[in-house]
């Protein structure tokens, strides 16, 4: 650890009036605590879980297409472009299931992180909690973060199956998937907002001011 970590670290022990090493049984307890990962209480879901998803995104101001297969997710985005007004140029990243989709031509597409020109970005999610209408990015070469906050407009293609009950649930699947997990991990729910001024509400306060899911039955 650097000094400067150390001496923060001291002042909260100092704080606590903890003692600089612990007692051998009170390590080993805090170690089993953190092992289990125990879960405390979480609410009931008293629909299924698509339908909670989508409620919880249609309460926080979250435009939702549903799509039978990939193939319909270039036809939601143009029709989005086109009731929006937007040029046809869209960011995204290397992903595989974006890579899979067939892209029509007069979707002007370039592969690379947003830049704060761009307009429209396109990715996929790590995954969906139906508890409270979240999507979850990983930060990685192939999910730059810039694309979840830069662009006016966000629209994240999600597939029914990554869908997760709880925001619990989240963290065991990183850990079955990640030995080191990753740099960041965003919980994007709703575009962006705030009420600062005078109480009212602005969107695109601090990202996207429109958040747009796609939800595929099927990859």
């Amino acid at each position: 650890m650097n000094s400067a970590r150390d001496e923060i670290l001291a002042r909260i022990r100092g704080s606590l009036h903890c003692p600089e090493k612990l007692e051998p049984d009170l390590q080993r307890r805090l170690e089993r605590r953190m092992a289990a990962h125990e879960i405390h209480v979480q609410p009931q879901l008293d629909k299924d879980l698509i339908t909670q998803f989508i409620t919880k995104l249609k309460i926080v101001h979250v435009s939702v297409h549903r799509a039978a297969d990939l193939d319909e997710v270039p036809k939601i985005i143009i029709g989005h472009i086109e009731s929006q007004s937007l040029p046809p140029q869209l960011v995204m990243a290397k992903n595989a299931l974006l890579d899979s989709i067939d892209w029509p031509e007069q979707l002007q597409i370039e592969r690379r992180a947003a830049a704060n020109e761009d307009r429209i970005a396109v990715t996929g999610v790590y995954a969906a909690v139906a508890e409270t209408g979240s999507l979850v990015l990983l930060s990685d070469p192939n999910s730059p973060t810039t694309l979840n906050f830069l662009p006016e407009d966000h629209i994240a293609v999600v597939v029914e199956s990554q869908i997760l009950p709880h925001i619990e649930d989240i963290w065991a699947q990183l850990r079955k998937d990640y030995k080191t997990p990753p740099r960041t991990i965003n919980l994007i729910t709703s575009p962006s907002k705030t009420a600062d001024v005078e109480q009212t509400i602005h969107y695109g306060a601090h990202g996207p001011r429109r958040l747009t899911v796609i939800l595929v039955e099927q990859p």
